[in-house]
C-alpha cells in the first residue's frame, strides 16, 4: 500500500506540473497519436491505457512490453465520423528473461477531400493523412517494477504539403497481486516544422490503477490523462470475464463527454485459444457513435521463469515449492489431481498437511488464468484438484501449522492474500 501511495504522490505532481505548462497554450499537432488503438481500452473509457500490456504497450505505455511472454500480433480498425479511417497493427515479442520488443504502425487517413482554388473552382481531390511507426522496449528492473522507452517517426500530409518529425515515450508500470499501476509520458520532443510555423507535438502524461478485488474475473480500472497542450481527462471503466472466454467492459472519459454529450463506451471480447477478438463502441450524441475493432494473436513457445529469476516472494519463502512440479521446469507445468507432499525429508507419521492457498474456484480455467497472472509475477503456484469440486491454487505447503502461519504471513506482506487449508 505504501508503493502504491508513492505511485499516486508521483501521478498527482507530474499532473499538476502539466496543467500549468498547459495553461494558455495553443493546440498540439498530431493528434491522432492520442486516438486509441485497443477496442479494450477504448470500451473502459481509456483507463486501461496506461497499465497496458501486449503488444499495444508500444503504444500506450512501453513498460508493459516486458510482461510478454510470446510471440504476439496485434491490429486495430476504426470506423470514424465522416469517411475517417483508422488503422494500426503492432507486434510484441520477448527478449531474454527481462525484456520485451514492440514494433507498430499506425495510418489516419482522411477520405477523399475536395480542393478548390481561390476563385472557387473545383481543383479535384488531394490527399491527406496522418502516419507513424513505432519502435519501443520494455524491461522488467524486479519482479514487480517495469520500464519501458519508446522512439517514433510521425508524418502528417495535406496534398503536396508534408511534415515529418520524431518523438519519444516514456513508461513505468507496478505489477502486484491484485493491483498494477501505471504511468506514462507519451509523444515528447521536439516541435514539428511547416512551412511558415511550427506546432508541439502532443505530449501527454497518463496514469492508471487497476484493482482485481475478487480475483481475475473482475477488474476495476481508474486512469487520468493531462496533455501538455490541453485540458485533465478522468477515465473509469470496468471488465467482467466469464471463464476467460466471454468479457464485457463498459467505461466513461470526460474527454470524450463534449457538451455534456455522453462520454460513455461499451464492449465485449472473446477468448478463443488463447486469441483475442476485442469490440467497442463509443457514444456521442453530437457526431454519432464510432465503432472499434481489434485483435490479439498469440503464438510461439511462452517465455519460462527461470530459477535466478525467482521472485523476492519465492525467496523469503522457507522452503522451495519444487515439489509441485514436474521435471520438465522449462515449461513449468502444473500437475492436476497431485497428492500433497511434505517438503522435508521427514515424512513418517507427518500427521496433518496445511497448504497456503492463493484463491480456489470451482471451474478449471479460472484457475489457469489465475496461476498465469502469478507467473508473470515471478510467483510459482501450483493447481490441485481435491477431485470433487474445487480447483486451488497451492503456492506452498508444510506438515507444521505454525510454519504454515508464517508463510501466509510472507506472502501477505508481500501483497498476495492467502489462506491456509488443513489437509
Amino acid at each position: 500500500m505504501r508503493v502504491l501511495t508513492a505511485i499516486f504522490s508521483t501521478f498527482m505532481l507530474l499532473f499538476v506540473t502539466a496543467d500549468g505548462l498547459a495553461q494558455g497554450a495553443g493546440s498540439a499537432a498530431m493528434d491522432f497519436l492520442n486516438i486509441g488503438v485497443s477496442a479494450k481500452s477504448s470500451a473502459t473509457g481509456g483507463a486501461f491505457s496506461a497499465i497496458a500490456d501486449g503488444p499495444v504497450s508500444s503504444f500506450y505505455n512501453p513498460a508493459g512490453l516486458a510482461s510478454i511472454e510470446n510471440y504476439q500480433i496485434a491490429g486495430m480498425h476504426t470506423e470514424w465520423y465522416q469517411d475517417l479511417r483508422y488503422e494500426y497493427l503492432g507486434c510484441g515479442m520477448p527478449i531474454g528473461s527481462f525484456g520485451g520488443f514492440g514494433l507498430s504502425f499506425s495510418y489516419l487517413t482522411y477520405g477523399s477531400i475536395k480542393s478548390y482554388s481561390e476563385t472557387g473552382a473545383p481543383l479535384g481531390n488531394i490527399e491527406a493523412y496522418d502516419m507513424a511507426l513505432n519502435v519501443s522496449y520494455g524491461h522488467r528492473i524486479t519482479d514487480k517494477f517495469l520500464v519501458g522507452l519508446g522512439i517514433k517517426g510521425v508524418t502528417e500530409k495535406l496534398d503536396d504539403v508534408s511534415v515529418k518529425g520524431f518523438a519519444g515515450d516514456f513508461g513505468l508500470q507496478y505489477r502486484a497481486y491484485k493491483y498494477t499501476a501505471g504511468l506514462s509520458v507519451m509523444n515528447f520532443g521536439p516541435n514539428l516544422k511547416y512551412e511558415t510555423a511550427s506546432s508541439p507535438l502532443p505530449t501527454t502524461f497518463n496514469a492508471g490503477v487497476s484493482y482485481e478485488p475478487f480475483g481475475p474475473e473482475l477488474s476495476l480500472m481508474i486512469g487520468g490523462s493531462m496533455p501538455l497542450h490541453g485540458d485533465f481527462s478522468f477515465k473509469t471503466g470496468l471488465e467482467y470475464s466469464y471463464d476467460n472466454v466471454f468479457m464485457i467492459r463498459g467505461g466513461y472519459d470526460t474527454r470524450r463527454n463534449y457538451d455534456s454529450k455522453s462520454g460513455i463506451s461499451f464492449g465485449a471480447g472473446i477468448n478463443i485459444s488463447n486469441h483475442n477478438l476485442d469490440y467497442a463502441y463509443n457514444v456521442n450524441d453530437i457526431m454519432g457513435g464510432t465503432h472499434q475493432v481489434s485483435f490479439v494473436f498469440k503464438f510461439g513457445k511462452t517465455r519460462s521463469i527461470k530459477k535466478n529469476e525467482k521472485s523476492e516472494i519465492m525467496q523469503k519463502s522457507e522452503a522451495s515449492v519444487q515439489d509441485f512440479y514436474t521435471d520438465n521446469d522449462e515449461e513449468n507445468v502444473p500437475i492436476q489431481n497431485i497428492q500433497p507432499k511434505p517438503l522435508s525429508d521427514n515424512s513418517k507419521d507427518r500427521g496433518k498437511i496445511y497448504q497456503i492457498c492463493a484463491a480456489r474456484y470451482h471451474n478449471e480455467a479460472s484457475a489457469q488464468k489465475h496461476i498465469e497472472m502469478l507467473k508473470k509475477l515471478g510467483v510459482r503456484a501450483n493447481l490441485y484438484y481435491d477431485g470433487q469440486k474445487e480447483y486451488r491454487i497451492v503456492l506452498d505447503e508444510t506438515d507444521n501449522k505454525s510454519k504454515a502461519e508464517k508463510k501466509k504471513a510472507n506472502f501477505e506482506k508481500d501483497g498476495i492474500f492467502c489462506f491456509i487449508q488443513e489437509m
